[in-house]
């Protein structure tokens, strides 16, 4: 087979591994605490099948996935390569043998990229200032590319319905949406109309609620919360995540909500927190070390699927703390501006993931905590 043959640039077909109700069949078949990876999984950016499979969710670049530009540029490339199609269809049905209900995006760069994006030479449609390319993170070698450029934002089009095209994912992820500002909405309109409706698209709001007319576009969000410090930071995070999850967002089915927090690998009452709080508004959850690729550890003890799926929608407690109720347990957190609070059961429960049996929990403001049904042993 010859590697250079281009995929043909076509919607998927109805049915498909991307089929709007295969797609939300799966999602919702999803058990609690449900977890995502960002570009790489707790073994390292190397990703591969075993470690793809204990994840609900996973977002990384075209070539993690297999897949490859026609071009071997991205930034130059208008199709993928039909022998990287076939092996990546290969690995997506590997990867649903382990894991039926795992959905798979591939992220579709067009904000910013590395110098050879474009090529060897490294020119392309970069960003310009005084003769300079502007750099997007300092020091991290990521240079913004000139949005305005019809004819760029005409091959991001094209990319985004190749990758679709593939039959080997169920969507994709754009970065840095927020900071695409004037040119976001028509970009947005122009890949939903290509893609089609079967295909998932979900992008980075940070900790921020996006506009009505984007969000009607889009399945859901990716909520980047570098900034989870402060009582402000949590603040936006809890009210940006139960919109997200509300009617009012006017997210598409499946809405899709990824909930990112960062920390030190010591900070169990963080890790915690985020677990609750995603759990409680259907979200996944990810807790990744301080620093810049995403780092993190399998979480096993907290991440093991133990609250099964929900039964309830989230509740206001009267304390002002919000849980809700799982086949195997329930949830609860406590916002970052309420008072201590009590958490009372008339049954001993069973703490996750430090194993405490009790009838009677502590929350302080900010924290969460993930509560089951014990089982004859945790009793004995």
């Amino acid at each position: 087979m010859d590697s250079a043959t281009k995929v043909p640039n076509v919607k998927p077909k109805e049915g498909g591994l991307t089929s709007e109700s295969i797609a939300l069949e799966r999602y919702a078949n999803r058990s609690f605490p449900s977890v995502f990876a960002a570009w790489r999984t707790s073994e390292g950016p190397n990703v591969n099948v075993s470690n793809l499979a204990k994840y609900d969710l996973v977002f990384t670049s075209p070539y993690q996935l297999k897949l490859r530009w026609n071009k071997g540029s991205e930034g130059i490339s208008d199709s993928l390569t039909l022998e990287s199609a076939t092996n990546a269809m290969a690995m997506r049905k590997e990867l649903q043998k382990q894991n039926p209900n795992v959905t798979i995006l591939a992220e579709l760069r067009f904000f910013d990229a590395k110098s050879d994006f474009f090529g060897s030479e490294g020119k392309g449609s970069w960003l310009n200032v005084e003769g300079h390319k502007v750099e997007s993170y300092v020091g991290k070698g990521y240079f913004q590319i000139d949005l305005t450029d019809e004819k760029f934002q005409e091959a991001v089009v094209m990319r985004a319905k190749a990758l679709m095209g593939s039959g080997a994912i169920d969507g994709i992820m754009l970065d840095n949406w927020l900071r695409a500002k004037s040119v976001a909405a028509n970009l947005l309109k122009r890949i939903r109309e290509e893609v089609g409706d079967e295909a998932l698209i979900i992008v980075n709001s940070s900790s921020s609620k996006i506009p009505e007319s984007q969000a009607s576009l889009i399945n859901g969000l990716f909520i980047e919360c570098n900034r989870s410090k402060t009582t402000e930071d949590w603040e936006k995070i809890e009210d940006t995540l139960k919109w997200a999850s509300s009617a009012k967002s006017m997210l598409r089915e499946p809405k899709i909500i990824c909930l990112e927090t960062w920390g030190g690998e010591g900070d169990i009452e963080k890790l915690k927190a985020t677990t609750a709080l995603a759990s409680i508004y259907g979200a996944c959850c990810l807790f990744s070390q301080v620093g810049w690729d995403h780092e993190h550890k399998w979480q096993g003890d907290l991440w093991g699927n133990k609250l099964g799926k929900p039964t309830k929608d989230p509740k206001e407690r009267s304390d002002g703390s919000v849980e809700r109720e799982f086949e195997n347990g329930i949830a609860v957190y406590n916002p970052v501006r309420n008072k201590t609070v009590n958490v009372l059961f008339t049954r001993k429960m069973l703490s996750s993931p430090d194993p405490k049996l009790a009838n009677e929990f502590i929350l302080k403001p900010g924290e969460g905590g993930i509560y089951l049904k014990p089982t004859i042993g945790d009793i004995i």
